[in-house]
């Protein structure tokens, strides 16, 4: 028997407030450049460790267990330089981390952050795991970290007409017998600088994984290849043109995110950090841009700090390096200016989720009103209990799944998907840290019992978040919520509307208003603050039935359906189709992950006919798994609401327990929606 698991469940920059002083730190940009990798690729034709499977568990191009060591000592370092400056305990609205799409340097970011905030006693959630959850984003399409491959057409049209200058043709023209060489050894054509800037740093992972390069690489690596790969910085940033591109995008953003903190106007005020992850590219560019570049590769864990300083009433730059050729980093000058450049001098040289706590006030008049009371979380933080419960998620399924999914971690293995939230992001990770535990041999850290595993999330996301960016789905509702019968059936709830609005003063008569209340009612009180006695007579029970109706106007439709679960439900059957086919990539794909929140999980199970009218709890969640039985193959469907020890097997109506997978779609065909619905 066969399955397939589908679950739902429900750079780097620091800025802080500091009172001006003689010399006062007011702000650190960083950008780090992600830990020891595998090679990308197979480095040459008839390279005989040429194969993937010589770097299994990791697979191509991957953050090796050395790599989170080195990620994890950044964070380390960090906290010692930083640790005044920071405070120990984390807050969202302190950190804004981001990292290019790719899972090293995801990994990276959040060994690196594991590292920097490790929880307080306080905000420990599970006994033995000394680590706790920081979201992180992404850019699909991000110049400031990646403008490469973000600004590629830009780039390859000004690059092309700066490699066929006469100056960098002679250039390239000094090392043609390097390029005969590697092109006679190797048995494939090597014709430019750039395809030798490829073979050294795909040899130097190769090496540095522990596996021998050939005899005839001594003759050019590492010494040659390395002095190529520096004509190469130097060539892709050859012109104003192709700096602004490297590196200006990101140097805009560190000069602008500095003067909003200088006019106090950054949000949130609170900032203290901003995290940056990117690649050794992206840091030689930044260096040879301000013209600190020691013609040296920025080696793994590298990373370029940008302090901003307010002193005698001046604002400007201090700018470290740390290469780790040295203990602490480096205080770099710039050409220009002083081991302080003042900034307008420096402008002028640069030119469900867990337990959360609520979303708002919930009323006006609302005794625990102020954010101050869910400090250090903030409105609509997990706070450490959601940190409990969604961990506990991941430690259910590991024991469901453990023969399944196999002891070592692989990104072949697994899909992770977000909404694009704090909360599920973070709730995500929590999961992922319960699923996955390192193994022995994976294990980068004394005393850390975690690995960094990536998670995506989309900006423009139907599958998880069509109620929000599909903006057919607000009229669509709308005109249900004003129809007829919806209105007649909602004159049952006037008198909890007036209610409502008469005790708090504010408009509280429609079910979508009532809705939010519920939930965040519920939410403060989870957290351990009761609610007023005034809301006796309708909480939880009449609001809770007024949220659950709210689920049920959401799809009131097969076309709502479409909008609310029909995009997910058709790409699980899309991936599952392909899965059967056996045209899945990878191929070894196990499991598909998906983090979002109580609304998602309610309308699939309407749509699905087996919502039981309760609000999922923090921490639900449904299992798609798709199973091969007495050849044919099929879905069971489970659902874990923790009202039972192992999640419940569901019947679809007009199915049995197994649902072959013809007779699902079948089933709910009439959801999936169009490519060109939303």
């Amino acid at each position: 028997m066969k399955q397939f698991i589908f679950l739902v469940l429900v750079g780097i920059s620091f800025f802080v407030n500091v009172t001006p002083q003689n010399d006062s730190l007011v702000l650190v940009h960083v950008l780090h450049r992600h830990g020891n990798r595998t090679p990308g690729d197979n480095g040459y034709a008839n390279n005989p460790i040429s194969n993937e499977s010589f770097y299994e568990p990791f697979g191509f191009g991957a953050l090796t267990t050395e790599g989170m060591k080195i990620a994890y000592k950044i964070g380390l370092s960090l906290r010692q330089k930083y640790n005044d400056f920071l405070g120990n305990q984390f807050k969202l609205k302190y950190l804004e981390a981001r990292t290019t799409n790719y899972p090293r340097t995801t990994m990276s970011l959040q060994a690196l952050l594991a590292a920097l905030w490790r929880p307080l006693r306080e905000d420990k959630f599970w006994p033995c795991l000394n680590w706790q959850p920081v979201p992180y984003t992404f850019l699909i399409s991000d110049r400031e970290l990646d403008a490469i491959n973000a600004c590629s057409a830009t780039f390859v049209q000004e690059y092309t007409a700066v490699v066929k200058s006469p100056a960098i043709r002679n250039i390239t023209a000094k090392y043609k017998p390097v390029l005969e060489y590697i092109t006679n050894s190797t048995g494939q054509v090597f014709n430019s600088l750039i395809d030798v800037f490829s073979l050294h740093m795909e040899l130097f992972s190769q090496e540095g994984f522990g596996y021998p390069l050939e005899e005839w690489t001594k003759k050019v690596y590492p010494e040659m290849t390395e002095r190529i790969c520096i004509e190469e910085y130097y060539i892709e940033t050859n012109s104003t043109a192709l700096k602004r591109a490297m590196a200006g995008y990101f140097l805009k953003k560190i000069i602008t995110d500095t003067a909003l903190k200088m006019n106090n106007t950054l949000e949130p005020q609170e900032r203290k950090m901003f995290l940056y992850s990117g690649h050794e590219r992206t840091i030689a560019f930044v260096l040879i841009t301000l013209g600190i570049f020691d013609d040296k590769i920025p080696p793994y864990g590298s990373h370029v700090m940008f302090e901003v300083h307010q002193i005698e009433g001046v604002y400007g730059f201090k700018i470290y390096y740390h290469d780790w050729t040295t203990t602490e980093p480096r205080l770099l000058t710039m050409p220009g200016c002083m081991d302080f450049c003042s900034y307008d001098d420096f402008i002028n040289l640069m030119h469900r989720h867990g337990d959360r706590a609520p979303d708002s006030n919930i009323y006006s008049s609302n005794p625990i009103a102020n954010e101050s009371f869910f400090q250090p979380f903030g409105y609509g933080g997990l706070y450490t209990r959601g940190k409990t419960t969604a961990y506990r998620v991941g430690v259910a399924l590991r024991a469901q799944y453990r023969n399944f999914l196999g002891e070592s971690f692989t990104n072949k293995y697994l899909q992770a998907k977000t909404t694009n939230t704090d909360r599920t992001k973070m709730s995500l990770q929590l999961v992922l840290a319960g699923l996955w535990p390192p193994s022995r041999e994976e294990k980068f850290w004394p005393c850390l019992n975690w690995q960094p595993i990536p998670y995506n999330y989309e900006i423009f996301d139907r599958e998880l978040s069509a109620t929000n960016v599909c903006y057919g789905f607000h009229t669509m509702r709308d005109a249900v919520v004003n129809s007829t019968s919806i209105q007649e059936a909602l004159t049952r709830y006037n008198d909890v509307f007036e209610y409502l609005s008469n005790y708090t003063g504010q408009d509280f008569r429609t079910t979508s208003k009532v809705f939010d209340m519920y939930l965040n009612l519920q939410a403060q009180e989870a957290y351990g603050y009761p609610v007023e006695d005034w809301l006796t007579p309708v909480y939880p029970d009449l609001l809770r039935r007024i949220t659950v109706d709210q689920y049920y106007i959401e799809t009131n439709s097969t076309d709502l359906k479409k909008f609310t679960s029909g995009f997910l439900l058709k790409k699980i059957v899309a991936d599952s189709q392909d899965k059967i086919n056996g045209v899945l990539y990878p191929e070894q794909r196990k499991m598909f992950v998906y983090s979002a929140h109580e609304r998602n999980l309610a309308h699939m199970l309407i749509t699905l006919g087996i919502f039981d009218e309760k609000v999922p709890p923090f921490g639900s969640y449904i299992l798609y798994e798709l199973r091969y039985i007495d050849g044919v193959y099929g879905f069971k469907i489970y659902y874990q609401d923790w009202t039972t020890n192992e999640p419940k097997l569901m019947v679809l109506p007009g199915c049995s327990e197994f649902c072959p997978f013809d007779d699902f779609v079948a089933l709910f065909s009439d959801v999936f929606p169009e490519d060109d619905y939303c």
